[in-house]
């Protein structure tokens, strides 16, 4: 394990680093489950945990709650694991997990399987035009953040704008 006890990079010793520069303020700069116990079986509950309620998720399962543990889980590792998720996508993950919550329905069982559960032919509600804003807008930000990395990269094919000739 990259970040257990005896990984490259153990979680503990982060955890450690960030208490003795910021003391207990450490939580709000680098806000992780990972504080309260940063343990070898913990953080492979960790994943385990994620894996099972995820199914929830693709089960229709209350599912926005399921969302907020996902969030947590996710925003944790994220925090905790230090290098191996410290990339772009990694926090575009956790942003997308906060906007999906107004995304999706907050029900016990949402259809179509509540149909099948409660014999009703409950539908979906759409959802809010803010939320639709929100996450388009973060889709805006990830293309457009993308293009001007590679742009101001120094890459002479970008600087151009003949690089896609070479990936046709």
């Amino acid at each position: 394990m990259l970040n257990g006890k005896h990984g490259i990079l153990p979680c503990a010793d982060l955890m450690q680093r960030v208490r003795t520069v910021y003391g207990e303020e450490g939580f709000f700069y680098l806000p992780s489950l990972f504080w309260f116990n940063s343990s070898d079986p913990f953080l492979l509950g960790v994943c385990i945990a994620g894996t099972i309620i995820s199914l929830f998720v693709l089960a229709g399962i209350l599912t926005g709650p399921s969302l907020i543990v996902l969030t947590i889980l996710w925003l944790s590792l994220v925090n905790g694991c230090g290098e191996f998720t410290g990339f772009q996508s990694d926090g575009l993950l956790v942003e997308a997990s906060v906007l999906s919550l107004f995304l999706v329905p907050w029900c016990l069982i949402e259809p179509p399987l509540s149909c099948m559960v409660r014999g009703t032919g409950a539908q979906q509600k759409e959802p809010s035009g803010l939320s639709i804003f929100l996450i388009r807008f973060l889709l805006f930000r990830l293309m457009f953040a993308a293009g001007v990395v590679k742009i101001i990269s120094g890459d002479p094919t970008w600087q151009d704008l003949t690089a896609l000739s070479y990936h046709q």
